[in-house]
């Protein structure tokens, strides 16, 4: 059906759905339907209107890295975007996972869900997605990193369109700014976290057992305006995934190495970290000795291109990313076009 009405064939497109199966749910039957009727009604010319929705606190649209792949894929598609606070106007409906904040309505809108937590999309609610998944599922997915939001949203000082490498030169002196000479940091590791998951605490539980000093942040222990002020005065931050699965990167590891600290890390991508970092990174093991590891990150200063490194590693990540999700948006707003 999605190829039909990426094509524009929309008497063919509701064949195709009258025809659906029984046990295809009832809402969305409904919800496709309403998308058809509304797209081949849809005066040509006008702006596509976009929505969003269980966002976390703080996220603002116009200031996202969604917006600006959106933007991207209007350039190419001829189109104009516009926001809109009203989901029954939207051609477009970005959702995330949080509670939401709009009356819950089947709609007409082509459904794009955005998620950084380390669950799979269901496409019986959502008709594309973007999420820490590395594959494309019959095109209806792009890999999205949670880290690239992060990146956007430390830097909405910054005017609208301004380059990732920009971004994230912003982001890095921020953490410069509040940074200590290695010789001046404190010898100790340092959390910040928000979800006392076990492995974490079986971490830090056998640093503190083996005489390693962890300071501990986070809204459980002691809460942190930002990362800022505690990385870049510490020689080693503690920073693993909140679960373990291919692709699955949030901002810890970023926020980690642009403060010019060495990390331990636990996630799916510790092949790529060890490539990059080296002897800066230690990859914790459960069931292993990682004590010995984690005192030569002590000792073990970083030169001056560890934060270059990374700042250029997590830039090439987010090319590849954003035009994936570019091409992926092509699709959603080519309809519409």
């Amino acid at each position: 059906m999605e190829e039909l009405f990426q094509e524009q064939r929309y008497e063919e497109c509701l064949a195709q759905i009258l025809e659906f199966p029984e046990t295809m749910p009832k809402e969305y039957i409904k919800r496709q339907l309403l998308r058809v009727y509304h797209a081949m009604k849809r005066p040509t010319n006008k702006a596509i209107r976009v929505f969003s929705d269980k966002f976390w606190p703080g996220f603002c649209l116009e200031k996202s890295g969604i917006w600006q792949i959106v933007q991207n894929a209007a350039s190419i598609t001829n189109s104009k975007v516009v926001k809109t606070d009203d989901p029954r106007m939207a051609e477009i409906c970005f959702e995330s996972c949080f509670p939401s904040r709009s009356p819950q309505w089947i709609g007409r809108s082509t459904k794009v869900l955005v998620l950084g937590e380390n669950v799979r999309p269901s496409y019986s609610s959502y008709d594309y997605s973007f999420t820490t998944d590395l594959d494309n599922y019959m095109k209806r997915n792009s890999y999205y990193p949670v880290w690239i939001e992060h990146v956007f949203s430390s830097t909405q000082d910054l005017p609208p369109g301004s380059e990732f490498k920009v971004r994230i030169a912003s982001l890095a002196n921020k953490y410069a700014l509040e940074s200590l000479e290695w010789k001046d940091r404190r010898n100790c590791v340092v959390f910040v976290g928000n979800n006392y998951e076990p492995l974490r605490v079986s971490a830090i539980r056998r640093l503190v057992e083996a005489g390693i000093k962890v300071d501990v942040y986070g809204s459980q222990t002691r809460p942190l305006e930002n990362k800022f002020s505690v990385y870049g005065i510490s020689k080693v931050v503690l920073c693993p995934e909140n679960s373990y699965h291919p692709g699955y990167t949030t901002e810890k590891i970023l926020d980690a190495s642009l403060s010019g600290a060495n990390m331990i890390y636990w996630g799916g991508e510790a092949d790529e970290l060890k490539d990059l970092f080296g002897s800066h990174v230690h990859i914790w093991k459960p069931q292993q000795n990682n004590i010995i590891h984690v005192k030569r990150l002590m000792c073990n200063e970083p030169g001056p291109s560890h934060t270059a490194k990374a700042a250029q590693y997590f830039t090439d990540q987010y090319q590849v990313a954003s035009q994936a999700a570019t091409d992926l948006m092509v699709r959603v707003l080519s309809p519409y076009a």
